[in-house]
């Protein structure tokens, strides 16, 4: 488990090189201004994944077993998202009320909620491009040429004295 905690640690420290590149900080820029905005969406999400979670419980619990608890309920409607489910045994389970549960969950959890994601990211990127017209930040690699430079001027002049 460590030594796979330190390679995630590993791949983590690379983010201190994404400042090489302008269109790289803006991006690194963006995600950290949208954690709070991604945290308030986390909070709503969880509401509603639980709700449906709650309704499958109790609509088709007592019939298919990977509905049969709450945390079967959660880990059913997650992996539908990505569609990974028995449509047809909800189905079977409850007819049209499974279907109408199912549909109205993808419905909700990949077209509305997954949107509202790519909205925040949309909106923090705009304005973090807003403010790099305003006030350009210069890149790492900038940085580095500038010092590099700086220091070449330095030891001229200490070449001449």
């Amino acid at each position: 488990y460590i030594i796979g905690f330190n390679g995630l640690l590993l791949w983590i420290k690379l983010f201190k090189y994404i400042s090489i590149t302008g269109s790289l900080v803006r991006v690194q820029k963006a995600m950290v201004k949208s954690v709070k905005d991604i945290a308030s969406f986390a909070v709503l999400f969880v509401v509603v994944l639980f709700a449906f979670a709650i309704l499958g419980f109790l609509l088709v619990g007592n019939q298919i077993w990977s509905f049969s608890t709450m945390n079967g309920s959660i880990t059913t409607i997650v992996r539908a998202m990505y569609g990974d489910v028995d449509f047809q045994a909800v189905v079977d389970a409850a007819g049209i009320w499974g279907f109408l549960y199912l549909i109205g969950w993808l419905i909700v959890s990949t077209s509305i909620l997954l949107n509202l994601v790519i909205a925040i990211m949309i909106e923090v990127f705009r304005v973090v491009q807003e403010e790099e017209q305003m006030r350009p930040t210069p890149t790492r690699l900038e940085q580095i040429l500038d010092d590099l430079k700086k220091r070449r001027e330095e030891w001229e002049e200490l070449r001449h004295e």
